[in-house]
């Protein structure tokens, strides 16, 4: 056996009663837990089947209730919320189903990790939340759109990190990371007087889609060298502006005074150092606390 594979179960225990699995459910438990004979039980999530229009949103990465098994609309999901462990005793007689090939370590790793992200997240305080509503609504509606250069650019941040001086006091310095793939920001030469990274003050560049207009343009070739790297840092200016208190409590002192200041910085991910990734936490922007007052 090994995690994600379909394990077929028709129920399982969840907290004092019997939830049935039509469709069976998913290993959850990491393979080498499965192997070692000091880990007696098995933890698994109810597998299930969603509608097309949920489905398409979780394979974008805004539902991580749920965690893809197969990788299409179509197919079968871990419902994360549904999560059950049994003796691996009384797994030895079920039959198993390999739902990830074994030669596709890349999907294996994808669904470790979104299964990690639903559970290993920053607990940011609450009154930082709404600072950030204004990125998070950004970055959701066009997380996966790319036919959007707005949607292209937050493609290629491939995370989103967040760091803070001290959050358990009122005031905190936050810091944002903009983490970009791999070769997509230009690296300025030591002798920066070979680059000009000023950008003309045209109208469209004042605004996060124009900047990403131009960072990734429809009809014509990409900038290249001191012109993108200069148009990201335009972007991580902007981005900055938004990080502002938004939503219903955003007028409320605990809210206001919650953050003292908010750098926001960019970074391709072959410069983003150790220290500066010990020092942060990613930021799941689909998978932030609710807005104060917390609902029942």
């Amino acid at each position: 056996m090994r995690q994600a594979d379909i394990l077929h179960l028709r129920e399982i225990h969840v907290g004092s009663g019997l939830v049935a699995c039509p469709e069976h459910v998913v290993i959850l438990s990491q393979t080498c837990d499965l192997v070692l004979a000091d880990r007696p039980n098995i933890t698994v999530a109810q597998a299930v089947r969603l509608n097309a229009n949920t489905a398409a949103e979780v394979l974008r990465g805004k539902r991580p209730r749920w965690v893809p098994v197969t990788g299409d609309v179509g197919g079968l999901f871990a419902d994360l919320e549904v999560i059950s462990s049994i003796p691996k005793t009384e797994a030895l007689d079920l039959t198993v189903e390999r739902s990830i090939p074994d030669e596709r370590w890349a999907e294996q790793r994808k669904f470790a990790h979104r299964v990690g992200r639903r559970f290993s997240r920053l607990a940011l305080p609450d009154e930082v939340v709404p600072w950030l509503k204004n990125l998070s609504d950004l970055v959701i509606s066009k997380a996966g759109k790319a036919t959007s250069p707005l949607g292209r650019a937050i493609e290629a941040i491939s995370e989103i990190r967040v760091a803070a001086d001290d959050w358990s006091r009122t005031g905190a310095s936050m810091e944002l990371f903009l983490i970009l793939e791999a070769g997509e920001l230009p690296i300025a030469p030591d002798d920066h007087d070979d680059w000009s990274l000023a950008l003309p003050e045209e109208k469209p560049l004042r605004t996060i889609p124009g900047v990403s207009d131009r960072l990734f343009p429809v009809d014509k070739a990409r900038p290249a060298e001191e012109e993108r790297n200069a148009l990201w840092w335009r972007f991580a200016e902007l981005v900055q502006d938004i990080i502002t208190p938004a939503g219903p409590m955003a007028g409320t002192a605990g809210v206001k005074g919650a953050l003292a200041s908010v750098v926001v910085s960019i970074a391709d991910e072959t410069e983003f150092t150790m220290a500066q990734y010990r020092r942060s936490d990613e930021l799941d922007l689909s998978h932030l606390s609710s807005p104060l007052p917390l609902s029942n």
